[in-house]
């Protein structure tokens, strides 16, 4: 992302023992660059947990997606952290960090040099019910209003645990966040994951998302805005497209 200062702000996933995915022992981190692009920083830890903390399985924390506010100036990483086995094929119900993986975030008020302690946002974007939630990985984006948008999936309760794509918001600046609708509804063909967003002239939000069925197109649909208040909230999402 681009800072409010024009630094440039990239973040990864740090795999100390493999390239698989979580669990295990990975952290994610950020460099920055102040010239465009052509030298960066020394890498910064962003998010990071005790890889020796007992029952942890490495205490792994991955797939960021980040977001700069280019009116407060802070941006802001999230990452899924699985203590124990609550990545994509181990995490279940409920909102614990011993039931399911956690939706965390951290602040830089300072272009990316140095980095908050995690904030959990699990209880405030996951239904209980739900399997696991996490964002999009990649990047989200400030609509012109000032709201922060990230991409984000779940995974469905019960024995199917179907994924969906949707996206959380914040309209404080990142002080608290709120779900979208998924945008395809549960119980509902096909399954989507990884979502990248974009907002639209009329103010409308399009997710362009990784879709599982066989067409082996990309999944598209545009969330609008309620016209009564302005707000993302009371919302919509119009019917899914296919595209490659």
């Amino acid at each position: 992302v681009t800072t409010k200062t024009g630094a440039l702000v990239a973040v990864y996933d740090l795999r100390h023992k493999n390239a698989g995915d979580l669990p295990g022992d990975i952290d994610v981190a950020a460099q920055r660059s102040t010239d465009n692009g052509l030298t960066w920083s020394p890498m910064a830890r962003v998010l990071d947990y005790d890889k020796e903390a007992n029952g942890s399985a490495g205490n792994g924390v991955g797939d960021p997606c980040v977001v700069a506010d280019l009116k407060t100036g802070a941006v802001w990483v999230a990452g899924l952290w699985s203590f124990g086995n609550r990545g994509w094929h181990g995490s279940g119900p409920g909102l614990k960090p011993a039931e399911t993986g956690q939706f965390v975030l951290s602040r830089s008020d300072d272009d990316g040099v140095t980095w908050s302690a995690p904030i959990n946002i699990t209880e405030q974007v996951k239904q209980p019910e739900w399997r696991l939630c996490f964002q999009g990985p990649g990047r989200g984006i400030q609509l012109r209003d000032g709201t922060l948008v990230m991409p984000a999936q779940f995974k469905s309760g019960g024995s199917s645990a179907a994924p969906h794509s949707f996206f959380i918001y914040s309209e404080d600046h990142g002080r608290t966040w709120q779900s979208s609708p998924p945008a395809i509804p549960e119980g509902q063909n096909p399954w989507t994951t990884e979502a990248q967003l974009v907002e639209l002239a009329d103010g409308g939000i399009l997710l362009s998302m990784r879709n599982h069925d066989d067409r082996q197109q990309r999944a598209w649909s545009v969330f609008t805005r309620n016209l009564a208040t302005g707000k993302l909230a009371g919302s919509g999402w119009s019917p899914v497209t296919f595209a490659v």
